[in-house]
């Protein structure tokens, strides 16, 4: 029996019909789909929510903005406005949340990215 899945992407000079080995990009496979994405500013010190309606704790990365306009991975530890950080940030079956991690008035940028898949 013949198996057919959405979306098959061959390497040069293969045919999608070689066995998957062969193949650069295959949707039979498990890949990170983004249910959720976006941004947010948070003043220190504080922890907000960004909610979800997926029931299960999915897959998510997070990143914070410093001062030097390059992001870092949360959570993370370091220097940034003479003030040492330490952003978190935690997932459950309803929604992410991001701490600042300072207690210093300063506004801080999170990049949040939540996929379909669960996280095991």
């Amino acid at each position: 029996m013949t198996e057919y899945y959405g979306v098959k992407v061959s390497k040069d000079g293969k045919d999608i019909t070689d066995i998957d080995k062969e193949m650069s990009f295959s949707s039979k496979y498990r890949n990170l789909t983004v249910y959720l994405s976006g941004t947010v500013d948070l003043t220190n010190p504080t922890t907000t929510t960004i909610a979800h309606t997926l029931g299960y704790v999915p897959i998510f990365l997070v990143w914070i903005k410093k001062s030097d306009n390059n992001y870092c991975p949360v959570p993370n530890s370091f220097s940034d406005h003479s003030v040492v950080h330490h952003p978190e940030a935690y997932m459950t079956d309803t929604g992410l949340y991001l701490n600042t991690g300072c207690d210093t008035s300063v506004t801080h940028t999170f990049k949040y990215v939540i996929f379909y898949e669960k996280l095991v």
